[in-house]
């Protein structure tokens, strides 16, 4: 409410008597919650360094926001800021609106993806084709569906259309979380109900817990290689997943992301490229 400032502090989304979902807290754990301390779960990337660009408040957003921590992020130039000294690899944009994409959005990510940043976004939760949300509906995205524990597409999972086909799914937990703590996906999450207080675990579903498991995996990826366009990451994460025998590819993408099955295709490649002889 008071403008920008260099405080990125999850400060909670409490808003007209509803508690706070420590949204963002949630996401940053699925992403790179660190292991070898005994406590709480590890992320896909737990060596990640999350850079947090907090772009809403208690009761919502502007577009503006987003766009500017998209380009900042991405270590481009924004109006009233100084270049980001240490942009993202990857920007994971576990948010949305039911429009259509805009020019501004579309132009942000494109020089994002310009800029060698992969864009990872949530598809959605009100289970409606995706060209009804944004910035997953955006190009140069890589946008991600929601399965269950069972590896399906979860109910209240957005999902491809012809026009508009998802790029993958990833696990976000089912729409029985909300009354099973075993259909979740569980995460850092903070105690408070409207500020901040102790730190704790929680369960959470929905395609924002799906698109970090994407971005973690991306991590993976460009610490293995970072020499790898967001387009050849893109190829990799869709040719090693886990294919989903019910949803079509369509709706769900090719399949669910395997980081396990990514990362030793990046190493074998790697191992591949160093045994081969140089022809001259």
């Amino acid at each position: 409410g008071d403008g920008r400032d260099a405080n990125p502090t999850d400060a909670g989304d409490y808003c007209d008597g509803k508690i706070s979902t420590w949204h963002g807290t949630h996401v940053a754990g699925i992403i790179a919650a660190i292991k070898g301390n005994n406590k709480g779960i590890v992320g896909v990337a737990p060596s990640a360094k999350v850079q947090p660009l907090r772009v809403l408040g208690r009761c919502g957003g502007a577009e503006a926001d987003i766009i500017a921590a998209i380009r900042w992020g991405a270590g481009l130039s924004v109006s009233g800021l100084t270049t980001n000294p240490t942009p993202a690899g990857v920007l994971n944009l576990s948010l949305g609106s039911t429009t259509p994409c805009t020019t501004a959005m579309q132009d942000a990510i494109n020089a994002a993806n310009a800029a060698g940043v992969v864009v990872v976004a949530a598809a959605g939760n009100a289970a409606q084709p995706l060209v009804t949300s944004m910035p997953a509906n955006c190009g140069n995205v890589i946008s991600v569906a929601a399965t269950g524990k069972d590896g399906t597409l979860a109910g209240y999972s957005n999902y491809g259309t012809a026009s508009k086909p998802v790029t993958l799914s990833a696990p976000g937990g089912s729409s029985a979380c909300t009354t099973t703590q075993a259909e979740c996906v569980v995460s850092t999450w903070n105690k408070g109900t409207a500020g901040a207080g102790a730190e704790g675990y929680a369960g959470m579903a929905g395609t924002s817990m799906a698109a970090p498991h994407v971005a973690g995996t991306a991590a993976l990826i460009e610490a293995l290689d970072d020499n790898l366009n967001p387009a050849q990451i893109k190829t990799l994460l869709e040719t090693t997943v886990t294919p989903d025998p019910v949803c079509t590819t369509t709706a769900c993408g090719p399949g669910v992301v395997n980081a396990g099955a990514a990362v030793k295709s990046v190493t074998d490649e790697a191992v591949e490229g160093l045994n081969t002889p140089v022809v001259t």
